[in-house]
């Protein structure tokens, strides 16, 4: 290892120890010296470990103006990064901050803002591509704070999940891992631990990924969605929400509360695997998700089938749920592949220029999955 590589893992370890993985965004750790930024307009230098923020001169001294005039301290690397680090920031016009702390408070300033405002929860997404200049919006409203929207329960069989939990309570949560194995295995495949810990499900159902690792999972669960709205409430399935890569139904005033997901049966069994250039810590190049019912005579009479990766937003494939349906798990295993052929044929135009890998990668992917899915209802009955 030479030297540079060294003095870099010395520097990311640093980082660790003090603590940069609990913040909500990670910014780039500034050099050795702790240079200050050269724009003439700053006038405050603010360092936390070795990571280096500066604040606008339009702030007080240790505080940042929240939209409703309330004064937040700038001790965070949260608000200090929205004040400093982005787009507007270099301009002299600093995108408005507002954190709320319950959801009417959070509809409002959506119902204010409108498609000039974007909600900030676990900042994963949003974060980067402001800082790239990828988005450019006048107000980030900090939904974080809400506690109403940070539990699992279950209610009448049906689990609801709020859109603040993270995808590392998910991934170790005892109801998620018992009612919704494949979600609480997509959960723990969301890249890094630190991106765990702070990643949201609702965030990741919101960005829409091509290639978001939970909404397969949710798919499968027939995920309905509660979104909330000055005007009211309305539910609306996963499917019906998911319009494309980034594009949704949601709604410039609308707020994503809750999802509501469909248990497992007695004699089911569900999955999730996915295949990446590695094997820790990156996006899925195909991920799939799989649901099997079986009746008492070893008949499959219920099949859901959904993957990510295979076009421009996770879907399911009902023609290999068609094929795979009224078969038994004692049949030759064989028809596992037909199912496999199935699926590489759904994969779109849009998974290019991977489209070819992931058709080859595809049969063996669901043949892995439906005989661990068979192999764990067969135990069961046992």
């Amino acid at each position: 290892m030479n030297r540079a590589s060294r003095c870099s893992r010395r520097r990311w370890l640093h980082l660790a120890r003090t603590g940069w993985h609990r913040s909500r965004w990670i910014v780039k750790p500034a050099s050795r010296r702790r240079r200050r930024l050269s724009h003439p307009g700053w006038r405050e230098s603010v360092s936390v470990g070795r990571c280096s923020i500066s604040t606008p001169p339009s702030a007080s001294p240790g505080v940042c103006e929240a939209v409703d005039g309330e004064a937040w301290p700038l001790a965070s690397v949260t608000i200090a990064a929205l004040t400093a680090l982005g787009p507007r920031g270099w301009g002299g016009a600093a995108v408005q901050f507002c954190r709320v702390r319950s959801v009417a408070e959070a509809v409002d300033e959506l119902s204010r803002w409108g498609t000039e405002g974007r909600i900030l929860a676990g900042g994963t997404d949003v974060m980067p591509q402001y800082l790239r200049g990828e988005q450019s919006p006048a107000a980030l409203i900090d939904i974080s704070g809400i506690d109403g929207l940070q539990g699992i329960s279950e209610v009448g069989g049906v689990t609801s999940i709020g859109a603040l939990v993270t995808m590392r309570r998910l991934a170790t949560a005892s109801l998620i891992s018992v009612r919704h194995p494949a979600l609480c295995e997509a959960a723990g495949a969301v890249g890094a631990w630190q991106t765990q810990t702070v990643a949201t499900l609702g965030g990741n159902i919101c960005t829409a990924a091509a290639t978001a690792d939970t909404l397969p999972a949710l798919l499968i669960a027939d995920a309905q969605l509660t979104l909330v709205s000055k005007s009211g409430r309305r539910r609306i399935g996963l499917e019906d929400f998911l319009a494309g890569s980034g594009a949704t139904a949601l709604r410039p005033t609308e707020l994503l509360r809750a999802v509501e997901l469909e248990p497992l049966g007695e004699r089911s069994s569900e999955g999730y695997l996915k295949v990446a250039r590695r094997s820790a810590m990156d996006l899925a190049v195909v991920g799939l998700a799989l649901r099997l019912d079986v009746a008492p005579s070893g008949v499959i009479d219920g099949v859901r089938i959904a993957m990510c990766g295979g076009d421009q937003s996770a879907h399911r494939v009902p023609a290999a749920e068609s094929a795979l349906l009224g078969t038994r798990l004692s049949d030759d295993p064989g028809a596992f592949g037909e199912v496999g052929a199935v699926l590489a044929d759904a994969v779109g135009p849009a998974a290019l220029p991977e489209a070819q890998y992931r058709r080859r990668v595809l049969p063996g992917l669901f043949d892995r999955l439906a005989r661990r899915c068979a192999g764990e209802i067969a135990g069961a009955g046992a």
